[in-house]
């Protein structure tokens, strides 16, 4: 055994092969025997967070000697490059004031209880307090190699003098801004390097000659021949420790110098040796832990008798050790040659290899009820308790060291299943149990009657005490893969199942509940089951949430109720009865309330609080075991859960939370390129265009979580929040007095609602400035006047001249209020009626109307007054000159506020007396056009008197000779009644024709036409040839039709269109009249020329038109016949106007002529409003 101890003996540059190689060694020692290891998860130094500044990300300022933290939050860094502040994202390099400087660069730095920064230099002594930078000369030329403020408010310093020699170590005391120096005698030989002050109020010293117990009392020296004393602390009981380079640690017992014993980080049951530490550092942190930085070893980190190591394989930035600070915050800080590093606490702790655990691979955890905690790995099972841990493997009677699922029954047997089988613990060993059909167990759970069950990979078992009393497959359940997790409640068992997905109860051999996605369950695989007291069970899927079964009901709880992710693994109860929930995206915390509130209502949103990568939680995609349970609770109340790679802790009750909120400052500020110093009442330039506000809040714990609120006052109506930006940024601010306020929060969220405030104003250029306003408002009310009075003045000449024409206007102009009763006339209304202002007024105006139009006339007015209409009428008003009435139009419109309301009315009254008169002329010219019009048809009907005659005639002589018959049948001797009944119908049918043939004639010869109708053309035409077909006949005249069965519709006056056909037919064929017979041909064509219009042609083959004459034949009494009166084409040509339409000829390319007409297409009624009439 000691020769394996010795195997372990511990040097840095073999660190990582030596933890390898104890693991090994464990394993095989373990097989053996139980090995018992001290173990604290809370304590080791790669437990904390680590964060490091190096050049590789820009942080270079070389060799920082010192750090110290100033009341205002800043951290101060001092060193070879200088002094510089910290906010723990950006470094500014300070800058003493104008005409001031330190005496060198800093080596030592103190921040004393008033606040003040004190600044230890290679070249002497200053302090930085209130914007002042003081000096101490009795101290210049000196470096000051520490700095102590002792409970009286004393500060020390101790000093060394490299340029004068030996014996020039001093200890010097600052009261009331003087020093008193000890030392001169060389007591303290050439250097005094570190002070310290112990609990009981003793102030020591370690100088190249020895350390010193300075005061109270006489001094006394302790002497420490070959060794040098590098950093002075204490121990956890008190007792001061005094750091040794190449000389390990020391300690005063008895009043002599002892060494303090560390024990190897790998093998803890052996001692370090002196010269296996080169400490030159030494801080005690807040809970008692003892940082040593040593010369080329990186970090050595004690507690409680533990030791453990952090160095550059590790993370760390460097090796040799500069300095060490705790800040407020309770963050520890190390300098060293190659950068600078930051530890804090976790939320949750890790433990693993790192911590000398032997098996990152854990299955399962169990809290027994001794206060164990069980853990199952790969490697074997584990048991931890009062901080020591044992491990358990096959020599103990395990089946195998691979543990898997883990259960404790009533009887306080443990339980594990492993990839050998099952067993149980009995007497301090375990026993195996046979016959279990699973190779692989991945849940177990028990009741208290003593039934355990095991949910394997071929099925559930169910056992009474050590029998296996049934087996179910999970097909005889109708499941193809195998259950996840099994948790026995009330006699039965609840099953979750792997890729089936869903929960079901079973009890006495039957499924009594079960629960799908079609349920309500959350989607995906459930990975966890957990009952709570209230008997409700909780169910984390990996897809769909949390859900909730209680009496039949599921509710789900995720992301849309409140949480951050719906992947969750598991799920764990808290003393506090909140849940703790193992997700994809971390460690969520719900409290009861918020679960009760949830319960209550499952459509409200909970509060949850999540602790991420940052916090220490492992992320897992999926679920990380197989096995269960993956967490327990031990009665402390910490809980241990697995994440797939060792175990972790949280401690709800003790949870490492930033309760100190940050400290928030204004910086910088800077306009259009030029930065401002900040001071109260500060005044930017006039005409700035860009302002840059850069702040800070100092928060070193996760300065990147930092949240900020800014806002402008005089400028932004609301605060803006952001995420670690430190800088706002405002464009063309208007000159006035601005207030600047920014809050902000650490990371866990806790506010600085004071925040810090800059008042600042922006100067007006000339143009901006109160004067200026001035000049411009007294030179605009100038102008305003000035326009003003122009703008009366030209209002003035328009109303006279509006005036001027209203009264000159050839009209009568007037206006009335909205009653009706007269207000104003003009002068024309005065002059023609005779009546005054004052008779006009009111309704005196009626007395200048006609008797026959006033009772009319003032109806319409009136009807128009209520309706609110555009008023028009025609009325006669007496002129006073003669007393004759003359005819006039009154017109009159309303004026409307904005809400519709009728405020006066405006009218004109223009004489239409000339108008009437034409109207009146003609409508007797219209009379004497359509008398004409009807003489034309009558004269063409005329000169058809032949035809007509022949027409009406042969049905006339066919009457005649059927009556005759009907005599002749009647005569016989036998009346011959068929033949009769043939001759009288002959007789109708003649009768019919007879007149059918008077009633075109009476039609077109009627006197006054009928009213406009939709027409069919092509129906019209047939109807003129009709009439016409004898005449045609007698004038060896060849008819030719060629008719569109496509043709539109047209509005028109049927007989006007007829007598338009019967002259232009009766035209053709007279001028057909000088041609052979058998040349004699009239062809009639209709057809759509467009989309909208209707053509008809009458083509002759007569002797055609004279050069010029196509366009005179349309005049009135223009005739190319000797006995014509020249008016039929003229009434033609008008008729097919009236209707909208053209009519025009032209010569045909071989013999005669064509006329032709166009008419619009019928649209409906709209089409009537187009027919003027005739």
């Amino acid at each position: 055994m000691q020769q394996l101890l010795a195997l372990m003996h511990w040097k840095p540059e073999t660190l990582t092969c030596a933890r390898w190689l104890i693991r090994v060694i464990i394993f095989n020692i373990s097989v053996a025997l139980p090995a018992l290891v001290a173990l604290d998860p809370s304590l080791d130094v790669n437990q904390y967070a680590h964060t490091a500044w190096t050049a590789k990300n820009g942080f270079s300022l070389g060799n920082i000697y010192a750090m110290a933290q100033t009341p205002d939050g800043y951290l101060w860094l001092g060193g070879e490059f200088g002094l510089f502040r910290f906010d723990g994202v950006r470094y500014a390099h300070w800058q003493p004031p104008a005409g001031r400087d330190l005496p060198g660069k800093p080596y030592a730095l103190l921040v004393t209880r008033d606040g003040t920064l004190w600044i230890g230099t290679f070249a002497g002594l200053a302090t930085w307090a209130d914007g002042k930078l003081n000096h101490y000369p009795e101290l210049d030329g000196l470096t000051v190699r520490s700095l102590l403020e002792d409970h009286e408010g004393t500060v020390w310093a101790g000093l060394s003098d490299s340029s004068s020699g030996a014996h020039a170590g001093r200890l010097c005391a600052m009261r009331n801004g003087r020093a008193q120096c000890f030392g001169a005698d060389g007591a303290f030989g050439s250097f005094v390097s570190a002070l310290y002050e112990d609990d009981s109020g003793t102030l020591w010293a370690g100088a190249e000659s020895g350390v010193w117990r300075w005061r109270p009392g006489p001094p006394r020296r302790y002497a420490i021949p070959g060794m040098q004393v590098s950093a002075l602390g204490k121990t956890d009981d008190g007792r001061v420790l005094f750091a040794m380079l190449r000389g390990g640690l020391k300690q005063v017992v008895d009043n002599n110098l002892q060494t303090y014993p560390i024990r190897d980080p790998i093998n803890p049951n052996r001692l370090l040796t002196d010269r296996e530490l080169n400490s030159n550092k030494l801080l005690q942190d807040r809970n008692g832990g003892l940082w040593l930085g040593t010369r080329d070893r990186g970090l050595i980190h004690l507690h409680r008798g533990q030791t453990d190591t952090f160095a550059t394989p590790d993370g760390l930035s460097g090796d040799t050790t500069c300095s060490l600070f705790e800040d407020r915050e309770g963050d520890v800080w190390v300098a060293t040659t190659q950068g600078l590093d930051r530890f804090r606490e976790l939320p949750v702790t890790t433990i693993s290899v790192k911590q000398r655990f032997f098996s990152n691979d854990t299955n399962s955890v169990i809290a027994a009820a001794d206060e164990s905690i069980w853990v199952g790995t790969q490697d074997g099972l584990a048991r931890w308790k009062n901080g020591q841990i044992a491990f358990l493997l096959r020599s103990s009677g395990l089946p195998s060291n691979a543990a898997q699922s883990l259960f404790q029954d009533d009887r306080g047997h443990i339980w594990v299943f492993t990839s050998g089988g099952l067993a149980y613990s009995k007497g301090g060993r375990f026993v195996a149990v046979r016959g279990i059909p699973s190779e692989e167990g991945y849940s177990i759970t028990g009741d208290k009657g003593g039934s355990v069950w095991i949910s394997g990979n071929r099925g559930l078992s169910h056992m009474l005490g050590t029998r296996l009393v049934e087996h179910v497959s999970w097909s005889a359940l109708g499941r193809r893969q195998q259950a996840k997790v099994v948790l026995a409640d009330q006699g039965g068992v609840w099953i979750s199942f792997l890729r089936d997905g869903g929960v079901v109860y079973l009890k006495d051999h039957q499924v009594r509940a079960s629960y799908t996605a079609a349920d309500g369950l959350g989607k995906g695989d459930v990975q966890s089951l957990q009952l709570d007291r209230d008997g409700a069970l909780w169910a984390a899927t990996e897809e769909g949430g949390l859900s909730r079964i209680k009496d039949g009901h599921v509710a789900t709880l995720t992301t849309a109720s409140g949480l951050p992710c719906d992947a969750i693994h598991f799920t764990a109860e808290d003393d506090d009865r909140s849940l703790w929930l193992y997700t994809a995206c971390g460690l969520v915390r719900v409290k009861r309330a918020e679960l009760a509130a949830w319960i209550a209502d499952p459509k409200r949103r909970v509060e949850a609080t999540l602790w991420g990568a940052d916090d220490g939680v492992r992320l897992r995609p999926v679920s990380p075991d197989s096995y269960g349970p993956p967490a327990a609770k031990l009665t402390d109340g910490k809980l241990w859960f697995l994440t797939g790679e060792g175990i972790q802790v949280v401690d709800p009750h003790h949870l490492a939370l930033n309760k100190l909120p940050p400290q928030v400052h204004i910086e910088s500020v800077n306009a259009d390129g030029k930065t401002y110093e900040i001071r109260p009442g500060m005044r930017l330039e006039a005409k700035v265009r860009d302002v840059w506000i850069g702040f800070t809040a100092l928060s070193f714990v996760e300065p990147e979580k930092v949240h900020f609120k800014y806002k402008l006052e005089g400028q932004d109506s609301n605060w803006k929040e952001v995420i670690n930006n430190r800088e706002a940024h405002y464009s063309n601010l208007a000159p006035r007095v601005y207030r600047f306020r920014v809050i902000a929060s650490n990371n866990t969220g806790v506010w600085n609602e004071a925040g810090d405030s800059l008042e600042f104003a922006i100067a007006p250029a000339f143009y901006q400035t109160i004067w200026f306003y001035g000049v411009c408002a007294v030179t605009f009310l100038a102008l305003v006047w000035a326009a003003w009075q122009f703008r009366v003045h030209r209002l003035q000449r328009e109303s006279r001249q509006l005036r001027d024409v209203i009264e000159t206007i050839p009209a009568m102009a007037w206006t009335a209020l909205p009653d009706g009763s007269n207000e104003f006339v003009n002068r024309r209304w005065l002059e023609y009626t005779g009546l005054s202002e004052q008779d006009t007024a009111g309704s005196g105006w009626q007395t200048a109307v006609h008797p026959d139009d006033l009772a009319r006339h003032t109806e319409k007015w009136r009807s128009a007054r209520v309706s609110g209409q555009l008023f028009e009428d025609e009325v006669r008003f007496r002129d006073a000159a003669d007393g004759e009435y003359r005819w006039f139009l009154v017109r009159g419109v309303p004026l409307r506020d904005g809400r519709g309301k009728i405020l006066k009315w405006y009218g004109i009254i223009a004489d239409i007396e000339d108008r009437k008169r034409a109207e009146e002329e003609r409508d007797r010219l219209r009379q004497l056009e359509t008398d004409l019009a009807h003489i034309n048809r009558v004269s063409v009907v005329g000169e058809l008197a032949a035809s007509i005659a022949h027409e009406v005639n042969q049905p006339l002589a066919g009457i005649v000779n059927n009556g005759s018959a009907c005599l002749r049948f009647l005569a016989r001797d036998v009346p011959d009644v068929q033949e009769v009944r043939e001759a009288v119908r002959d007789i109708v049918r003649d009768g019919k024709r007879a007149g059918d043939v008077i009633a075109r004639i009476r039609a077109l010869t009627k006197r006054a036409p009928p009213p406009a109708e939709k027409l069919d053309l092509n129906e019209t035409v047939r109807e003129v040839l009709a009439l016409i077909d004898a005449e045609m006949k007698r004038n060896s005249v060849m008819m030719q039709t060629r008719f569109r069965d496509d043709v539109f519709p047209v509005l028109g006056d049927r007989v006007q269109l007829q007598q338009v056909l019967l002259n232009l037919i009766m035209n053709g064929m007279e001028a057909m009249g000088g041609v052979s017979e058998g040349a004699r041909q009239l062809v009639i064509t209709t057809r759509n020329t467009d989309a909208n219009h209707v053509q008809v042609t009458v083509q002759d083959s007569g002797t055609g038109l004279a050069a010029g004459m196509t366009t005179k034949i349309f005049e009135p009494f223009y005739s190319t016949k000797s006995a014509g009166m020249g008016m039929g084409l003229s009434i033609c040509r008008s008729i097919i106007q009236s209707h909208g339409g053209r009519l025009w000829a032209t010569n045909n390319d071989g013999a005669g002529a064509s006329f032709h007409f166009v008419l619009p297409k019928y649209h409906g009624e709209t089409s009537r409003a187009g027919i003027a009439g005739f």
